[in-house]
């Protein structure tokens, strides 16, 4: 793996484990980012196709975590951190399922019709939780729907989740 393909999660990673005391979780973190091939563009999806392009800010907040993906019943791959996948649907217009392990789900699930290109993120959130009657900070996913415009800015950061 060439460093430089690892270069935003990781200088985003050792900034955050240069802030706490867990330098001996840094391989661990580390491995959870993606490496596949930068984002360059949007790609137009062919005839009878839907795309949706689903993603995942680079953060220190489940960094070492990566989210099963299924896209109507069918697997799609590992959502890593710091990373996007290009999901392609073929079927006929309708509300689709989006399944991401760990994340809350679309209410309604996914609109899509072939010629579409949907955009998805995936963010983690932290917040104080009682567990047990103890207050407790979790971590928890929620995805959210995102326009064109708010996403590319994002993706152009990113690299494909292999």
């Amino acid at each position: 793996m060439k460093n430089r393909q690892m270069e935003p999660c990781l200088r985003h990673t050792l900034a955050a484990v240069g802030r706490t005391a867990g330098g001996g979780c840094l391989a661990l973190l580390l491995s959870a980012c993606a490496s596949g091939p930068a984002f360059l563009a949007i790609e137009p999806p062919r005839d009878g196709e839907a795309l949706v392009y689903l993603y995942r800010e680079t953060g220190i907040r489940a960094a070492a975590s990566s989210f099963d993906v299924v896209l109507d019943g069918q697997a799609m791959g590992e959502l890593k951190n710091g990373a996007f996948l290009r999901l392609v649907y073929r079927g006929p217009a309708a509300f689709v399922a989006l399944q991401v392990r760990g994340c809350e789900a679309l209410k309604r699930g996914l609109a899509l019709r072939p010629g579409e290109t949907a955009f998805v993120q995936a963010e983690i959130v932290h917040g104080m939780q009682a567990v047990g009657g103890q207050a407790a900070f979790l971590n928890s996913c929620r995805l959210q729907r995102r326009g064109e415009a708010d996403a590319l800015p994002v993706l152009q950061g990113l690299r494909r989740s292999d």
